[in-house]
């Protein structure tokens, strides 16, 4: 993802809250294009060095993967707007963005299955599953 706009300093203090919410399971990479303009990935540590699996993104086949989930950079980007409102986050191919006090484009849900087995981008993790329970948010997935 590419965010404008914003220091690398307030990038790195809004991951550390994120992180800490998620048992210091996620690793940030971000990469300076210019002085307020930079390209971030969130990543998983390795499986041998996580405390527990809190944020990590499953695969389709319901392995564990690399990637953090849908619900750690929902809350990455509203920590993001919070702590400077001008930023601008683009991620696949969304604009998110805050105007007057509300923020556009964050917590889309979207179908990453495919037509004869839909599921949804928040259906990928382990996030609001035996009993997990992450920010604010409260998250209901039905497990039929």
């Amino acid at each position: 993802m590419i965010i404008s706009r914003i220091t690398k300093n307030e990038i790195e203090t809004a991951f550390q809250k994120i992180n800490a919410k998620y048992n210091n399971n996620l690793v940030l990479n971000c990469e300076t294009l210019s002085a307020t303009r930079h390209r971030v990935r969130i990543r998983a540590v390795p499986k041998k060095q996580r405390k527990s699996d809190d944020g990590v993104k499953l695969g389709y086949n319901g392995r564990l993967t690399a990637a953090a989930c849908w619900h750690v950079h929902g809350y990455f980007f509203d920590e993001l707007l919070a702590l400077q409102p001008k930023t601008i986050i683009r991620a696949l191919k969304r604009k998110i963005y805050a105007k007057n006090g509300r923020i556009f484009g964050n917590w889309q849900d979207w179908n990453c299955g495919s037509i004869l087995n839909p599921k949804m981008a928040s259906d990928y993790c382990m996030c609001g599953k035996e009993g997990v329970k992450i920010g604010k948010r409260k998250i209901i997935i039905s497990m039929e």
